[in-house]
């Protein structure tokens, strides 16, 4: 199931590889939430790959049921970015986190 892949890859701090809105981004994944509307979200740093804003790399919000193709890609990252933050009004349940 796509949300214990995510999870596992939040747990042992593994980048993924995702297909997500028209393109492969490169992501570390960070939070793993419920949101308002009863969406799943993800707050991930992208670190490579397509944007539809053009913006390639910094934070993002993906909604995981638009989220295809997710595999690990074989890196882990050492620490959170430093910008993390337990607060996250997207969210108000979280289903994992760093």
């Amino acid at each position: 199931m796509l949300k214990d892949i995510i999870c596992e890859a939040i747990n042992t701090r593994s980048e993924l590889r995702v297909f997500y809105n028209g393109g492969y981004r490169t992501i570390e994944p960070h939070r793993m939430g419920i949101a308002n509307t009863e969406n799943t979200l993800l707050r991930c740093f992208q670190t490579s790959g397509y944007s539809e804003s053009g913006e390639t790399v910094g934070w993002k919000l993906f909604n995981v049921r638009n989220m295809r193709d997710v595999s690990p890609t074989g890196v882990h990252f050492l620490t959170p970015r430093p910008e993390y933050t337990l607060a996250d009004s997207a969210m108000h349940r979280v289903i994992c986190e760093l």
